[in-house]
């Protein structure tokens, strides 16, 4: 009797612990207390006459304000990026990934329960990655996915399992592109797919399978994988970076304007029913663009959702020439102001990632 109480037991924890990291692997981990919490990288460039960097700033709780009209002030790290680029973090391997434009390295971080940063390892690709801009991480084929917009060799790389590539790493795959990629977003839908803006006179944002991506073969260097789809906007005059909400069907894009401009002639651009503007394609009007002076959008350069349910929905900016980070409204039009802001002193902010998590019970209501 013993033995078969026993028994049981063991198969009782042994089934426990396959559910739990079943659950784990399926789902996105959930913090006790609500997080919001904004990852900046700026991407000034070091120099024997100049003070050590610290090319990672994170604002947390972001969707706080400080007074009447600031996000609270930021923590800063020292990532040691050569003009860092785009940043991403995933709560299941609690890591931060940086890329950098100058040494072709993608650095990553472990992240503290508080939200500190600590520097883990890195590799670099100093052959094919000329120009890194923008990076993603897709959880579900642990693929880590960077746009680089080299004018003649404008590519998007593809390296498979980054927790463990050391030195010098060429990606699995790579994509060539007859026009400067900018911006990646990933949906988490079941038909996930790849949306990447691009820069320039394009104007336009493609939309890959994300599944035909993984299909490739490795060693692949394709310049034939067409996207399934392609979206204009025709009063754009330079895309950026983007942003996609699965859960609202939403994207949001940066339109810079005329670079390294002091006016306010940027743009952020709101989507909405997104899938289904690709599946008919073509060139849309917005739903919403705010811009004009009360917005000061100098440089708007990248773009980040908060979609929460239980929260205010809101789409934080970075500006470049402003140096600044903007929080506006989801729901903001036209010439209308942010309703916060905090400014970067004279560093330079480039891409963020916002890992805004609710509470575990909600989650689980609004399953």
């Amino acid at each position: 009797m013993k033995r078969i109480l026993l028994y049981s037991l063991l198969i009782l924890s042994i089934a426990g612990i396959w559910y739990a990291c079943k659950k784990a692997d399926d789902e996105p981990i959930y913090p006790t207390a609500p997080i919001s919490r904004l990852y900046i990288s700026l991407s000034d460039l070091e120099s024997s006459e100049t003070a050590q960097f610290r090319n990672v700033m994170v604002i947390d709780p972001a969707d706080s304000t400080v007074g009447t009209d600031e996000l609270p002030v930021a923590d800063s790290y020292d990532t040691d990026p050569k003009r860092g680029m785009g940043i991403t973090f995933d709560p299941t391997i609690k890591r931060v990934f940086q890329v950098s434009r100058n040494d072709s390295t993608v650095r990553l971080f472990t992240v503290s329960e508080a939200g500190a940063l600590t520097a883990s390892t890195s590799f670099k690709d100093t052959i094919n990655l000329r120009e890194g801009r923008a990076i993603a991480y897709h959880r579900a084929s642990d693929q880590l996915i960077v746009t680089d917009n080299a004018l003649n060799a404008s590519s998007i790389h593809i390296f498979s399992n980054p927790l463990r590539l050391t030195g010098q790493r060429k990606a699995r795959k790579r994509l060539l592109l007859k026009s400067q990629p900018y911006g990646i977003a990933l949906s988490e839908k079941t038909d996930s797919s790849m949306m990447v803006s691009m820069q320039g006179d394009k104007r336009e944002i493609l939309q890959y399978d994300l599944e035909a991506i993984s299909g490739l073969p490795d060693s692949t260097v394709a310049d034939t994988l067409k996207p399934k789809a392609s979206i204009g906007i025709a009063t754009a005059t330079d895309l950026r970076g983007i942003s996609y909400s699965s859960a609202l069907d939403v994207l949001v894009i940066a339109d810079i304007g005329v670079v390294d401009q002091s006016s306010p002639d940027g743009s952020i651009y709101i989507i909405e029913n997104a899938l289904s503007k690709f599946a008919t394609g073509g060139t849309i009007t917005p739903d919403r663009v705010i811009s004009g002076s009360n917005a000061n959008l100098m440089d708007p350069i990248d773009v980040a959702i908060d979609d929460r349910d239980d929260k205010e929905h809101y789409i934080y900016v970075t500006d470049r020439y402003g140096r600044r980070i903007s929080r506006f409204l989801l729901s903001a039009n036209g010439n209308t102001a942010p309703n916060a802001t905090r400014s970067v002193g004279q560093m330079t902010p480039e891409f963020i990632y916002l890992d805004a998590r609710p509470r575990p019970s909600l989650t689980e209501n609004s399953q």
